[in-house]
């Protein structure tokens, strides 16, 4: 078991100041681009795995859905949101019922979760036939740099990053199908720069993410460097659930 202090970015004012509250790439606009694919009618059943301070629900219920969102930080859970729509929960043990979902939203969550395929089971069962799976997330594009960065031992944050063809197997094994795939590194290109305008650098952001998380983890220097050669992009990926139970 790794019991260093988990690298944990999203749980840090540093990050919100790179990213506002919805504390990753991309933002609500991409949340909005998955609306545009998934067509949800109104007052659809939709759940934010990993729903963070709320951000994704408060903008899907202003859309007129009825959100709900869990996570297992009690810290993103504390924040100002409205908590009666959000709850503490591990999304390998949702607390909905099976088939109860239109779609579930995994923004940012699924890299950081130890074991994403006992999470995505659990978003199988709770899906209706026919109900999506919205994913936008950190992706290796050097499969080969994967061993390296996992290796680090970080905890939360790149704990679980997976190349696109690791990301297609792990839907397949679940049954779903996936029917988009779009690549947003754009939207890690944009952060970066934030990030360089805010910090200097990406290795002074390291070391003061380090530091808050107090993560002994070593050079942040050498983890920027594992990150570039990682190759490290954003996607956007939505999967469906068959129609028909076998």
């Amino acid at each position: 078991m790794n019991d260093q202090p988990a690298l944990k970015p999203y749980e840090t004012c540093v990050m919100n100041t790179i990213t506002g509250e919805t504390l990753r790439p991309g933002g609500i606009s991409l949340t909005e681009r998955c609306l545009e694919f998934c067509e949800f009618p109104p007052r659809s059943f939709l759940l934010d795995v990993g729903c963070g301070n709320g951000t994704t629900v408060k903008y899907l219920r202003e859309k007129g859905f009825l959100a709900y969102g869990l996570d297992r930080s009690l810290k993103l859970l504390v924040g100002p949101s409205n908590t009666t729509v959000r709850f503490l929960a591990d999304g390998q043990a949702v607390p909905f019922i099976s088939g109860s979902i239109d779609g579930i939203f995994l923004e940012c969550a699924l890299s950081v979760m130890e074991e994403p395929k006992k999470v995505l089971s659990e978003i199988k069962r709770l899906l209706k036939p026919g109900g999506l799976l919205i994913v936008t997330d950190m992706y290796a594009r050097n499969p080969s740099a994967i061993g390296p960065l996992r290796a680090t031992r970080t905890g939360g944050c790149f704990s679980s990053i997976c190349s696109r063809l690791d990301i297609s197997t792990l839907i397949q094994s679940i049954k779903m199908e996936e029917v988009i795939w779009e690549d947003h590194s754009e939207a890690i290109r944009s952060m970066m720069g934030k990030i360089i305008f805010e910090f200097g650098s990406m290795e002074r952001f390291w070391s003061c993410l380090f530091e808050r998380s107090n993560n002994s983890l070593g050079n942040p220097l050498n983890f920027q460097l594992l990150l570039t050669r990682a190759r490290v992009g954003y996607f956007l990926m939505i999967a469906q659930n068959p129609l028909i139970v076998a």
